[in-house]
């Protein structure tokens, strides 16, 4: 039987159904590759279970903040945690919240549920839960630190373009964001992968590398270069993920509104750890997709469960030497600006 949301006058709501710390950019190519390859005799199933121990198994420790659809912090968790230990082929995953313990689940090769990984980054869902709630969650690991975003869109209606009639769709309504560091380096300090930076600091020449899964197929591996003079969502809002939070060297956009039959939506992360380093995470997810069979009168209307299209992880570097010529001023600016005017920053363009 085919698992839908059935939203009538009623708005009832279906369930649907369901480490190692040496990381380098190398080792992730590696599995990367695994799939990427026609050739390869590693299975797709068994190249995201490596990428997944790669990326996510450890004991997570950090600060956790959740904030409401407007952006406002409703409660901070200082020391919550996240444990998900791999004991041979499987993966014991369970929360660490104010000295509770609560077990999520288990994994193992070909069942790693809703993760689908690429790069330094992970996407988890989109989900369904028994509330009608879509959560989706985005990380991204650097070293031993890692950034991770719950999203969560609830059930809602709102205007369509002429403004009058109302439509079902999918609201932002909270989203947490989670700064953590291994257990096993909890005496480091993880102050060095959080502070603050220009505005202009995102606006730069930027190379690197782009690694594109879907939750069947990949990730696929591209060099990747986004000019400064280019617009890129790190530096600008964008209409399409409008719910924007920036907090220091952290970046969040993702939609304020899915509406029905218009759901095809980026959820996005970015995150300067180093001063000359950019990572970046975008999940591609179609939500309130109708299959087809909703009545006539619109009494009650049937959607499609909400599905990952793809995943795309960049991690980038600052083009120094780019940036270098940015800021020299030839000899003939110099003249024309009468010899007295300081040399430009490429920020400052």
């Amino acid at each position: 039987l085919r698992s839908h949301l059935l939203l009538g006058s009623g708005l009832s709501f279906f369930h649907f159904g369901q480490v190692s710390t040496k990381y380098s950019l190398k080792r992730r190519k590696e599995l990367c590759l695994y799939s990427a390859s026609a050739t390869s005799t590693v299975s797709f199933d068994e190249s995201q279970w490596d990428h997944f121990v790669e990326v996510m198994t450890g004991k997570w420790r950090g600060r956790w903040a959740t904030y409401d659809s407007e952006g406002i912090v409703l409660r901070q968790a200082m020391n919550a945690g996240v444990d998900l230990i791999v004991n041979g082929k499987e993966a014991e995953h369970s929360l660490r919240i104010d000295g509770s313990t609560t077990r999520v689940g288990q994994y193992h090769v070909g069942k790693i549920g809703k993760h689908v990984l690429a790069g330094s980054g992970a996407v988890v869902g989109p989900s369904s839960l028994r509330s009608g709630i879509m959560s989706t969650e985005l990380v991204i690991r650097h070293k031993s630190a890692r950034l991770r975003a719950t999203i969560q869109h609830a059930p809602a209606v709102a205007p369509n373009d002429d403004g009058l009639e109302q439509a079902f769709a999918l609201k932002v309504y909270r989203v947490t964001l989670a700064r953590e560091i291994l257990k096993s380096d909890i005496n480091d300090s993880d102050e060095e992968m959080w502070f603050s930076v220009d505005p202009f600091a995102w606006r730069r020449t930027w190379n690197g590398t782009t690694f594109l899964a879907t939750p069947t197929s990949g990730p696929a591996i591209l060099d990747t270069q986004y000019n400064a003079a280019d617009t890129h969502w790190h530096n600008v809002r964008t209409a399409d993920a409008d719910y924007t939070l920036a907090q220091g060297n952290v970046l969040l956009q993702v939609p304020t509104i899915f509406p029905a039959g218009q759901g095809l939506k980026p959820l996005r992360l970015a995150w300067m750890p180093e001063s000359n380093l950019l990572l970046r995470a975008e999940a591609m997810i179609l939500a309130l997709d109708s299959d087809g069979e909703s009545d006539v009168d619109d009494s009650n209307l049937h959607f499609l469960p909400p599905r990952l299209l793809a995943f795309q992880v960049d991690e980038l570097t600052a083009d120094l030497c780019k940036e270098e010529d940015d800021n020299t001023i030839t000899k003939e600016e110099e003249e024309n600006q009468g010899g007295g005017a300081s040399s430009k920053s490429a920020t400052d363009k």
